[in-house]
């Protein structure tokens, strides 16, 4: 075991979860190892982390500390599977209802990222399906009325 990554990783994790996810971490650094040698062996750190096949530190449906009894080694594709979507992820902008309306707004993406506060990006990702899918999936896509990805096209097709 390298004992100088086992130190750096448990820090770096620790951190992202009290600091930049509000997430209890009681764990100290022995018993983080302890933990991952019981469940992965000693080879754990080659095992652990993110990626296809790597194994992650998970808490049982996302919700308290991360500290022994509340916690499982799953692999990380089956912990993203597991999580929580929409409004109580916990780094969720909008309501469901909010993406419902941005969904179904016809104004510029310029004008409903300045009215939320975020990128166009992120507008963009709302309207295309590509953010927020559990909501949008079902709903029919809006033809934008000024620009757009299939406006080109039909340009092109009035030009005969």
């Amino acid at each position: 075991m390298n004992y100088t990554k086992a130190k750096y990783d448990f820090g770096k994790i620790r951190y992202s979860a009290t600091v930049q996810r509000g997430i209890a971490f009681k764990f100290t650094l022995e018993e983080w190892i302890q933990w991952w040698v019981d469940e992965l062996g000693p080879d754990w750190q080659l095992r652990r982390g993110r990626g296809k096949g790597k194994y992650v530190m998970a808490r049982f449906e996302d919700k308290g500390a991360y500290e022994l009894g509340n916690v499982k080694c799953i692999l990380h594709g089956d912990n993203i599977s597991e999580g929580i979507r929409g409004e109580k992820h916990y780094n969720c902008k909008f309501t469901d209802a909010v993406v419902l309306a941005i969904f179904h707004s016809e104004e510029k993406y310029k004008v409903i990222a300045a009215k939320y506060g975020v990128s166009w990006g992120r507008i963009s990702r709302i309207k295309n399906k590509t953010s927020h899918v559990h909501l949008t999936k079902d709903l029919p896509f809006k033809k934008r009325k000024y620009g757009g990805p299939g406006d080109r096209f039909e340009k092109l097709g009035n030009m005969e």
